[in-house]
């Protein structure tokens, strides 16, 4: 059964970059490049190692900035047929439920679908409630937090979720949407030659319509954040030594009880 696969990706700030002003205590984003989500990449390829499988397609929607198609090109690399970016100016302004509406939206214009994937949190904000909220929208089924994904020929799909007491199993039936963690899989990293084909894959922007209806229900007003200096502490001697010696600076730092 060839799957239409639609995977949810998102185009964020190197969170291993940011800088936070000493004086103020607010983030700064400037000089800070964007990069892909990196839980992204495991929905991806759990789409992708579905259609090596089954055959179909993939199709990439991202909602975001002009910037968001550096990620967007290297989710195409990686093997997505062709991609959509939903253009906003700052979507750290928006909330949930007004991204789920946008997405809900272009939906509509790629069906038939088969399959919504989606990674367990945005590596930035990670909300993790992107999925629940387009399900209970859409009314569609939703396994989520999925660490192995399968679809069986009859159109049932299934997966594991890990439990603090064990694993289970959760099923459903097509259409479906489906949220994956990181341990799902190793993502592939794409070859000079498909970064190079990705360029000549399809990239279509839309603008939203405008929502007459307010439905935000935050307002970020500030972003701030704490920035520690490492000690950089070098222990010298025996590996006895050093140990003794790390401990016993761990029990003066109250580190260890």
């Amino acid at each position: 059964m060839p799957l239409n696969i639609v995977v949810l990706l998102k185009h964020i700030y190197d969170e291993n970059q940011l800088k936070v002003d000493q004086s103020t205590g607010q983030v700064s984003f400037q000089g800070v490049p964007g990069k892909l989500s990196t839980f992204d990449r495991n929905s991806l390829e759990a789409a992708l190692r579905l259609k090596q499988k089954l055959g179909g397609s993939i199709t990439t929607l991202t909602v975001g900035p002009q910037e968001s198609e550096r990620s967007i090109r290297e989710g195409l690399a990686m093997g997505a047929d062709r991609a959509m970016l939903v253009k906003v100016a700052n979507i750290l302004e928006m909330s949930a439920n007004e991204v789920a509406r946008i997405i809900i939206n272009q939906l509509e214009s790629l069906k038939p679908w088969h399959l919504l994937v989606a990674s367990e949190g945005g590596a930035d904000t990670y909300t993790s409630i992107l999925p629940s909220i387009i399900a209970q929208k859409t009314g569609l089924p939703l396994l989520s937090y999925l660490k192995s994904l399968d679809v069986l020929e009859d159109g049932t799909i299934k997966g594991d979720r890990a439990l603090e007491r064990g694993i289970i199993t959760v099923k459903g039936k097509l259409p479906a949407i489906v949220s994956v963690v990181s341990e799902i899989n190793e993502p592939r990293i794409p070859t000079l030659l498909q970064i190079m084909a990705s360029t000549k894959k399809e990239l279509k922007t839309v603008i939203p319509e405008e929502n007459k209806q307010e439905d935000r229900y935050f307002k970020i007003l500030s972003l701030s954040g704490k920035s520690r200096e490492r000690k950089r502490i070098i222990y010298e001697g025996s590996t006895q030594e050093v140990v003794s010696k790390l401990v016993d600076s761990l029990l003066k730092e109250g580190a260890l009880p």
